[in-house]
């Protein structure tokens, strides 16, 4: 496999006029000098980048470098604590300087057959258009999301139902600070149409511009008293369920990878059902979940996005080894997955908690997660707006019926 296109892409989504110093390789290495290797950035995630590095090392004998980004950097730099001394440029590759770079790369002591980066490096680029683009499309029919060009989550984001609330959310983020910058304002926000019918998210691997769809997820939000951002929960979805509307979500996604011409590595693209029930492109993520939902598709699906990506980077072979196996679009679940996500109902101080004894015992459930520290008696806590704001989360896997009968008794 050749290491050019998916290097060539990350190098490009990470290209930055930042000025860097010296870079030092940290490296990852099996017990035997490899041959091959892969380039992982901003690799914080215990069960994403720490699972590649162990498939790398241990199943294919392969190197890992790596590296941060420099979003990422000056993301931690601005976060750090008065008098860190950690010096978070010194872990980002030379980009600006092309013989640095050249040099950096003819140092790795091994050939670099893929990328994998775990943070939104490329934010920098996104949702900016050019001021003829955005007057081509530009339109108002309310409801709109009023957001940042850059954020997290939720964050910043406004749902208006009015020109006049349009006008004061935008006001609102244009005096904010840019997320991950220093002390600069907003220079733009993000007028986006509002679609109120289902949503999915559809997690793809791609190798040398070979997609394959792993999961897809359908989501259930509720603004009964939480706001039209707070998750209610998170299912698996297959052709079972409603074949016309998979089938087209997937393909939405598929050719929202080919229309951007991603080449390498995973991502997750957003899809909505308009009301005449046409797919509709929100956005693509270029990197896996936040949320560790690789356990629940290795169960009810058969793999997950992390060792299929490893399989088709290093297996070695033509066409990826057992990449090449993967469906471009999975079939029938094993057994059904759904994830509740535990909502906070008011605000206040916790002064009694019940039931979660009772969730943890139903049949279907195999793993939860309370966030005791954070919701517990006695915590001053504020109502769930969105997915940061959740109390926890359980975990549903089984048969259908028994999956649903499981989770409306959590919820009840």
């Amino acid at each position: 496999m050749s290491p050019t296109p998916p290097l060539l892409y990350v190098l490009y989504i990470l290209s930055l006029p930042f000025l860097i110093s010296t870079f030092t390789p940290s490296y990852t290495l099996p017990s035997t000098p490899p041959t091959v290797g892969i380039l992982v950035i901003d690799g914080f995630s215990p069960f994403h980048s720490a699972y590649l590095r162990d498939l790398a090392v241990n199943d294919y004998s392969a190197g890992v470098v790596n590296a941060l980004s420099p979003y990422t950097a000056r993301g931690l730099r601005q976060t750090a604590d008065a008098g860190e001394a950690e010096d978070y440029e010194s872990h980002v590759p030379p980009l600006g300087d092309p013989s640095k770079l050249k040099a950096w790369l003819d140092a790795i002591p091994f050939e670099l057959v893929g990328v994998f980066c775990e943070s939104d490096a490329g934010l920098d680029f996104s949702e900016r258009l050019s001021l003829e683009v955005s007057s081509a499309y530009a339109s108002f029919v309310p409801p709109v999301i009023v957001k940042p060009p850059i954020g997290c989550a939720s964050e910043g984001v406004f749902l208006c139902h009015e020109r006049s609330e349009a006008v004061e959310a935008s006001r609102h983020l244009l005096s904010q600070t840019e997320w991950g910058k220093f002390g600069t304002p907003n220079p733009s926000v993000v007028l986006q149409e509002y679609l109120p019918g289902p949503e999915f998210a559809v997690d793809c691997v791609s190798v040398n511009g070979v997609h394959k769809v792993v999961a897809v997820w359908s989501y259930v939000k509720t603004d009964a008293g939480f706001g039209p951002f707070a998750y209610l929960s998170t299912s698996l979805s297959c052709p079972e369920d409603d074949p016309p509307v998979f089938w087209d979500v997937c393909r939405c996604a598929l050719s929202g990878l080919d229309g951007l011409s991603f080449m390498n590595g995973l991502s997750h693209a957003e899809v909505k059902l308009r009301g005449d029930g046409e797919p509709r492109l929100v956005e693509v993520n270029c990197r896996q979940h936040n949320a560790n939902v690789l356990p629940l598709t290795k169960s009810c699906v058969g793999y997950d996005a992390v060792e299929v990506l490893a399989e088709g980077y290093l297996s070695g072979e033509e066409g990826g080894g057992g990449f090449k196996e993967v469906p471009p679009i999975p079939g029938p679940l094993r057994r059904r997955g759904t994830i509740l996500h535990l909502q906070c109902p008011s605000s206040g101080t916790v002064l009694s908690l019940s039931g979660l004894g009772e969730i943890s015992r139903l049949p279907t459930v195999v793993d939860m997660d309370f966030y005791e520290d954070v919701f517990g008696v006695g915590c001053s806590v504020q109502v769930t707006r969105d997915i940061r704001g959740d109390a926890g989360w359980v975990v549903f896997t089984g048969g259908r019926e028994e999956v649903e009968r499981d989770y409306e008794r959590a919820r009840e």
